[in-house]
């Protein structure tokens, strides 16, 4: 777990650095469905029987949530943060961890932050859905996120919260080591809202890593893209 870290970002002008706290403990639920988020007929499965963007998964001494589901055309996977567990890692559905699910294969953490969980459990379904109370949102695609585009995000402490992209490329340096390729965006974040999808319609966008302020007075959050995860592992989302 890592708690506050210095950030630069660079922009033509020169690198900036400032203070941001980034807080581990990925765990996330819908409060609304916007207009940029809208819903969407859920699949037939019941919460209880599917895995969905948004579900929290457990491991031995901790937790994480799935941020996105995706596929290879012959197995399913979910994508997570790369701080919640290395390869190997064993997932379950419950607290108890009596339902496993799947096993990590793929974790990338520091350069970028992105892992890659293999569903095994194959009584659970595993839909291209952001999942939650008001409804599940349909994930048709991956897109590169741009200089002013709108984007929400969600997560168990502060529900969908909404912004804009306002920083590409970025750079995040920790004690762990350093984030390369991040994307910034004017929506808010607090404890328990990292790790969550971030997303705009029906295109996903990145992986919520970082944040400063607080939605109470305001912040900034920083994404792992999505895209360049899909190209490294040869997976994609929308099926």
């Amino acid at each position: 777990m890592f708690s506050t870290f210095a950030l630069r970002h660079r922009t033509g002008r020169g690198s900036v650095r400032r203070t941001l706290r980034a807080v581990i403990g990925p765990v996330l639920a819908l409060a609304a469905v916007l207009a940029l988020a809208s819903p969407v007929a859920a699949a037939p499965a019941t919460a209880e029987s599917a895995v969905r963007g948004g579900d929290v998964l457990f491991r031995t001494g901790g937790h994480c949530a799935v941020a996105f589901n995706a596929t290879d055309h012959t197995a399913r996977y979910g994508l997570m943060a790369g701080h919640c567990g290395p390869v190997g890692t064993q997932w379950y559905r419950d607290p108890a961890l009596t339902v496993p699910v799947g096993v990590t294969t793929v974790a990338r953490f520091p350069g970028a932050s992105w892992s890659v969980v293999r569903y095994t459990n194959t009584t659970l379904d595993y839909p291209s859905e952001i999942g939650g109370p008001g409804g599940a949102v349909r994930i048709t695609q991956a897109q590169q996120p741009a200089l002013g585009q709108a984007a929400c995000r969600y997560g168990r402490t502060t529900g969908l919260h909404c912004g804009t992209v306002t920083g590409v490329n970025q750079t995040v340096r920790l004690p762990q080591g350093t984030l390369h390729g991040l994307f910034r965006a004017t929506i808010c974040g607090e404890p328990g809202d990292m790790g969550g999808p971030v997303f705009a319609g029906s295109r996903g966008l990145g992986i919520l890593v970082g944040s400063s302020g607080n939605c109470a007075v305001g912040g900034s959050t920083y994404h792992q893209p999505l895209a360049p995860v899909l190209a490294a592992t040869g997976l994609r989302v929308g099926y």
